[in-house]
């Protein structure tokens, strides 16, 4: 058998093979055309393979870290923003607790002066 190279091509997720020599029968050339593609597809079909299980178990350590890390009902937010408040600010007016139903949390904040918006403390998600 002669010496044959080929060169793959990827234009737009398509693989064109290109036969440098024309000395191999056009069926040969076909048969190892395909072989050739049929790699590059199973190469490709594992590459996504580790993509999703990638992807999937970044997505399940994201919900365990939020799952572990917020409180689990509003009362508990609620409890441990002014235990807080309480622990850290004693009855000091300036300060305070208020409750965001859009977002699901409790959010400790200190009042501005002059009309100032309030400066975020620490937020309670659950």
């Amino acid at each position: 058998m002669s010496n044959i190279r080929f060169i793959l091509r990827l234009k737009k997720g398509a693989v064109h093979c290109i036969k440098i020599k024309n000395l191999l029968h056009i069926s040969q050339y076909s048969i190892i055309c395909a072989n050739i593609i049929l790699a590059l597809k199973t190469q490709i079909r594992a590459n996504m393979k580790v993509g999703f299980v990638t992807i999937i178990v970044l997505a399940a350590g994201v919900m365990l870290f939020l799952f572990f890390t917020s409180y689990h009902s509003a009362f508990e937010a609620d409890q441990a923003c002014h235990f807080i408040k309480w622990e850290s600010y004693k009855e000091s007016l300036e300060f305070g607790c208020d409750h965001d139903l859009e977002t699901n949390q409790w959010i400790l904040y200190q009042e501005g002066s002059n009309h100032e918006p309030a400066k975020v403390i620490k937020r309670f998600r659950y």
